[in-house]
């Protein structure tokens, strides 16, 4: 089971609701919260948050 709101998730739905278009960005794909004993998932690197973003551009 997969639950709570940390990062992105916390920050797009008020952004949402203030009428913005959001578009998050994750630099990490955690099981977990980390202050849990144990999680797991990557960590992306700097050039694949940069390469996403490059994705999203319009120019």
């Amino acid at each position: 089971m997969a639950y709570g709101h940390v990062g992105n998730s916390a920050a797009v739905f008020p952004m949402q609701r203030l009428g913005n278009e959001v578009w998050p960005v994750y630099t990490v794909n955690f099981s977990n919260h980390t202050e849990y004993p144990t999680w797991r998932g990557p960590v992306m690197t700097p050039q694949q948050v940069a390469d996403v973003l490059d994705g999203m551009s319009f120019t």
